[in-house]
């Protein structure tokens, strides 16, 4: 792509190339691109330039810079609006027919605070299930999930929840009300 002069500006026209480039499949999701300086001179444009286009997809969750490590791809673009179909990260992974893991960081018993009891609808320092998970995808920490489940259940229900922290399944009745904080890790 011929990168052109004030018809629109340069780091939109790198953002446009790069979307085109994970679009053909040129560059898959998950991949590492190339350098900042050697896309740079690839690109016959700034340093400043490319940063300016990267970081633009980077806020837009195209793109993933690790400190030390590079930038990654990590969405092809193609995705369905939020409201339309709302799907789980392990739902997600199977129709992209990617696999992924599931560290476990922590998993307590502790009192809630009250925020978490407010978005929970249960009293100040009740007893919830607390569990600490991050998901993993080709080497690569993807989200970081905060888990609060009210412990409102049988001692059986909470040794499961306990038990398969790896796979929360809101569906099943005993995590009808479970409070999920997560971030995507960049």
């Amino acid at each position: 792509m011929e990168i052109k002069d004030k018809i629109e500006c340069r780091y939109i026209q790198i953002q446009n190339l790069i979307i085109n480039n994970i679009k053909t499949g040129k560059w898959p999701v998950y991949s590492k691109i190339k350098d900042e300086i050697s896309l740079s001179e690839e690109l016959g444009i700034s340093r400043g330039t490319l940063r300016k286009a990267i970081k633009g997809l980077i806020d837009k969750g195209v793109l993933m810079q690790i400190k030390g490590k590079g930038t990654f791809v990590v969405s092809d673009i193609i995705q369905q609006p939020l409201a339309s179909r709302l799907v789980s990260f392990s739902e997600a992974m199977k129709e992209r027919n990617l696999s992924y893991d599931t560290v476990v960081l922590k998993k307590e018993i502790i009192k809630s605070d009250y925020k978490t009891s407010a978005l929970l609808e249960i009293e100040p320092e009740e007893t919830v299930i607390f569990i600490e998970r991050l998901r993993i995808v080709d080497n690569l920490p993807i989200i970081y999930f905060k888990n609060y489940i009210p412990d409102l259940y049988t001692k059986t229900h909470r040794a499961r929840a306990l038990h398969s922290c790896k796979r929360l399944s809101l569906t099943q009745p005993c995590y009808w009300k479970s409070r999920q904080i997560f971030a995507n890790c960049r």
